[in-house]
């Protein structure tokens, strides 16, 4: 099977941060790892560029459950993970191999 990649939605920089701030809202007492993705998380969104987004889903087949969320900005992919629809819970950027 190939993995099949498509556009899921645009969403903007507020819209990923409000996403954010309603997941870290609705963690009751977060672990140290936990805290660490927060701060983590927070940096690369305050880094983004202002504006939209256009999320690239990745799945490994049609029939597949699974997916994976990307978006890229400033020459950098970022892996973008969903608890829901609403709520973001994490943000990672991919180095460059040169």
């Amino acid at each position: 099977m190939e993995p099949i990649f498509y556009y899921s939605k645009t969403v903007s920089k507020g819209a990923l941060l409000s996403n954010f701030e309603k997941y870290t809202s609705s963690l009751a007492n977060p672990n140290e790892d936990q805290k660490n993705q927060i701060e983590q998380t927070k940096k690369i969104l305050d880094d983004l560029s202002d504006g939209s987004y256009r999320i690239i889903r990745l799945k490994m087949s049609w029939s597949s459950g699974i997916y994976r969320s990307y978006l890229f900005d400033k020459n950098s992919i970022f892996k973008a993970d969903f608890e829901s629809e609403e709520l973001l819970s994490g943000i990672t950027r991919y180095k460059k191999m040169n």
